[in-house]
Protein backbone atom coordinates (compact mmCIF):
# COMPACT_ATOMS: atom_id res chain seq x y z
CA UNK A 1 0.00 0.00 0.00
CA UNK A 2 2.83 2.67 1.17
CA UNK A 3 4.55 1.92 -2.06
CA UNK A 4 0.98 2.60 -4.23
CA UNK A 5 0.24 5.86 -2.25
CA UNK A 6 4.08 6.86 -3.41
CA UNK A 7 3.81 5.88 -7.17
CA UNK A 8 0.62 7.87 -7.41
CA UNK A 9 1.48 10.63 -5.44
CA UNK A 10 4.86 11.10 -7.82
CA UNK A 11 2.71 10.84 -10.39
CA UNK A 12 0.02 13.35 -9.40
CA UNK A 13 2.54 15.92 -8.68
CA UNK A 14 4.71 15.49 -12.28
CA UNK A 15 1.66 17.01 -13.68
CA UNK A 16 1.97 20.25 -11.59
CA UNK A 17 3.79 23.11 -13.81
CA UNK A 18 7.80 23.95 -12.68
CA UNK A 19 6.48 27.71 -12.83
CA UNK A 20 4.20 27.66 -10.01
CA UNK A 21 5.95 29.15 -6.77
CA UNK A 22 4.83 29.40 -3.18
CA UNK A 23 0.92 29.96 -2.72
CA UNK A 24 -0.22 29.61 -6.27
CA UNK A 25 1.51 26.07 -6.16
CA UNK A 26 -0.22 25.25 -3.24
CA UNK A 27 -3.24 25.90 -4.56
CA UNK A 28 -2.43 24.45 -8.03
CA UNK A 29 -2.34 21.19 -6.04
CA UNK A 30 -5.27 21.66 -3.85
CA UNK A 31 -7.66 22.34 -6.89
CA UNK A 32 -6.10 19.07 -8.69
CA UNK A 33 -6.67 16.86 -5.91
CA UNK A 34 -10.35 17.47 -6.27
CA UNK A 35 -9.86 15.77 -10.25
CA UNK A 36 -8.88 12.79 -8.11
CA UNK A 37 -10.56 9.55 -8.67
CA UNK A 38 -12.47 8.22 -5.37
CA UNK A 39 -9.80 4.90 -5.68
CA UNK A 40 -6.69 7.60 -5.38
CA UNK A 41 -7.92 9.35 -2.73
CA UNK A 42 -8.44 6.57 -0.83
CA UNK A 43 -4.60 5.21 -1.02
CA UNK A 44 -3.99 8.38 0.17
CA UNK A 45 -6.02 8.49 3.12
CA UNK A 46 -4.96 4.95 3.90
CA UNK A 47 -1.14 5.85 3.80
CA UNK A 48 -2.20 9.19 6.19
CA UNK A 49 -3.86 6.87 8.33
CA UNK A 50 -0.58 4.69 8.35
CA UNK A 51 1.12 7.76 9.09
CA UNK A 52 -1.18 8.68 11.52
CA UNK A 53 -1.20 4.73 13.25
CA UNK A 54 2.49 4.95 13.15
CA UNK A 55 2.52 8.22 15.37
CA UNK A 56 -0.25 6.74 18.09
CA UNK A 57 1.91 3.61 18.44
CA UNK A 58 5.03 5.73 18.99
CA UNK A 59 3.38 7.97 21.51
CA UNK A 60 4.22 10.67 19.22
CA UNK A 61 2.18 14.46 20.13
CA UNK A 62 2.45 15.52 17.25
CA UNK A 63 3.26 15.26 13.28
CA UNK A 64 5.22 17.37 10.94
CA UNK A 65 5.14 16.46 7.20
CA UNK A 66 6.42 19.10 4.74
CA UNK A 67 7.88 22.42 5.09
CA UNK A 68 11.56 23.51 4.35
CA UNK A 69 12.14 22.19 7.88
CA UNK A 70 11.76 18.66 7.55
CA UNK A 71 14.24 17.94 4.83
CA UNK A 72 12.05 15.70 2.72
CA UNK A 73 11.57 13.45 6.61
CA UNK A 74 8.82 13.29 8.61
CA UNK A 75 9.30 13.79 11.94
CA UNK A 76 7.51 12.99 15.13
CA UNK A 77 7.73 14.90 18.64
CA UNK A 78 7.88 12.13 21.16
CA UNK A 79 8.06 12.77 24.66
CA UNK A 80 9.04 16.22 24.30
CA UNK A 81 11.75 15.52 21.53
CA UNK A 82 11.24 15.90 17.84
CA UNK A 83 12.81 12.63 15.60
CA UNK A 84 13.04 12.36 11.85
CA UNK A 85 11.15 9.02 11.31
CA UNK A 86 13.71 6.57 10.22
CA UNK A 87 11.26 4.10 8.67
CA UNK A 88 8.56 5.53 7.07
CA UNK A 89 9.44 7.40 3.24
CA UNK A 90 10.54 10.60 2.36
CA UNK A 91 8.25 12.94 0.74
CA UNK A 92 8.96 15.44 -1.82
CA UNK A 93 7.06 19.34 -1.33
CA UNK A 94 5.28 18.69 -3.51
CA UNK A 95 4.22 15.37 -2.12
CA UNK A 96 3.58 16.43 0.91
CA UNK A 97 1.78 19.04 -0.30
CA UNK A 98 -0.45 16.65 -2.03
CA UNK A 99 -0.89 14.48 0.49
CA UNK A 100 -2.31 17.00 3.00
Amino acid sequence: MINIALEKLSSFVKSVPTGLMGPDRTSYIVEKTEELSFDEKSVFIKFFNHILTVMVDREASDVEIGGYGTANFIWFRIKGIKKRVQDLPNLKLDESRALI
